[in-house]
């Protein structure tokens, strides 16, 4: 089952980028919970250069971001701020992922979007916004 969803535009990308745990969520809970045993999110401008097998299919799964592969972990863009939800402490995290490309069984890639978008929206009601937005939350 292939399943695109159409994003309302908005004025700022980080406001699109953002609201993806939501719809997430929201697609499995309205569509998607006892029907699929997989989801995976993907951007639309995802390039694949090879062959997307059974070996991706594993509780939770994600992509390195392609801009942080070969960098030391000291320089991965994670949120840094203790005041907000996504903060990851110096020394912290294994590696940074994308936030486009992530999936999973839906059970947990469902407790996965409920957990970044509360997390998202607690920060948002104190008026954080993190660094990489949904991303951020991710890597968390």
């Amino acid at each position: 089952m292939l399943i695109v969803r159409s994003v309302p535009s908005s004025k700022r990308w980080q406001e699109i980028s953002a609201r993806r745990m939501e719809l997430i969520q929201t697609l499995i809970e309205e569509t998607l919970l006892n029907n699929v045993d997989y989801i995976f999110c993907l951007d639309v401008d995802s390039k694949f250069h090879s062959r997307w097998g059974t070996e991706s299919l594993g509780g939770l799964v994600a992509v390195i971001h392609p801009g942080y592969y070969q960098d030391d972990r000291s320089k991965f863009p994670y949120e840094r701020r203790p005041s907000s939800r996504a903060y990851l402490a110096p020394g912290e995290g294994d590696f940074y992922y994308c936030g486009g490309a992530f999936g999973g069984l839906l059970v947990e890639v469902h407790q996965l979007a409920k957990t970044c978008r509360k997390n998202f929206e607690d920060d948002a009601k104190e008026n954080i916004e993190a660094a990489w937005q949904e991303e951020s939350h991710l890597n968390r």
